[in-house]
């Protein structure tokens, strides 16, 4: 191996380390705050409701097709 090698090497180590301390960042902050203000906002400008029967639908839709490819597949 060249001297080279050995420092991109080591040099991708340095990134790689980099890049989990930004992930371990993100891990911990604590988003409580604006997910309860994008709440507040959504609810404020009439949209926070239809989202929910939106999801609410997505969702049922989601537990049909499971229970359909469950039922297919037996």
């Amino acid at each position: 191996m060249l001297i080279s090698d050995l420092e991109q090497k080591v040099r991708d180590e340095e990134a790689k380390f980099t890049q989990y301390e930004r992930e371990n960042v993100r891990r911990r902050h604590n988003y409580i705050p604006l997910f309860l203000e994008l709440m507040r906002t959504m609810a404020k400008t009439g949209k926070l409701e239809a989202s929910v029967t939106n999801a609410k639908a997505a969702y049922a839709d989601k537990v049909k097709a499971h229970q359909a490819k469950k039922t297919g597949s037996t």
